[in-house]
Order: C-alpha cells, then sequence, then structure tokens
C-alpha cells in the first residue's frame, strides 16, 4: 500500500503536481499468502489515498510572480492574452511610452 500511495505523492491527484506536508496513517490491513498480490495492495493504497484527499479538499499552491514586460505595440494583444491563458493577472501599467521607430 505504501508504494501506492508514495506514487500519489510524486504525481499528485490534483493537476499532476506533488502532494507535499501530509501523513498517511493505514489501520488495518490483512493478507492472504495465496491470493494477496504486490499491485492489489498497491492498487489499493492509490486509491484510498485519493479518495481521503479528495474529500480533504486540497489547495493547489501557485507561484506568484512579479514581472515588467516590454513588447512592440503590435504584440500587447498577443502577450495580454498568452500571460491570461496562464492565469496571469495583468494589475498596472508600468508606463506606457510609445517607442519612436526610425
Amino acid at each position: 500500500m505504501e508504494k501506492g500511495i508514495r506514487e500519489v505523492l510524486v504525481s499528485g491527484p490534483l493537476a499532476s503536481f506533488p502532494v507535499h506536508d501530509v501523513r498517511v496513517i493505514i489501520y488495518d490491513g490483512k493478507s492472504h499468502p495465496v491470493d494477496s498480490k504486490e499491485v492489489a495492495f498497491a492498487t489499493a493504497g492509490r486509491k484510498a489515498f485519493i479518495d481521503a484527499i479528495t474529500k480533504a479538499r486540497p489547495v493547489l499552491l501557485e507561484p506568484i510572480v512579479s514581472a515588467e514586460v516590454t513588447v512592440p505595440d503590435t504584440y500587447i494583444g498577443a502577450v495580454t492574452g498568452d500571460l491570461s491563458s496562464r492565469r496571469g493577472q495583468i494589475t498596472a501599467h508600468a508606463g506606457y511610452r510609445p517607442v519612436s521607430r526610425p
């Protein structure tokens, strides 16, 4: 079961990001020398952990970065759209200055 749980910790049940700062305790379990297989226990551990963490309502921690981007006027829409598609938030303009072209 530990193997299945560790797989979920690395790959993450939420958006394929790793899980941090959790403790897992298995209270009960039985094995049979003939019918028990390692893959069955790993699958059971994986499914139980995913079920438990889903019920715990985890929060996805995302990095916050402040960046200043300078682009030509023709690309402002494309850059703004790209940042928005990556969940970026444009909070203010540092100062719009038209660039004189020779």
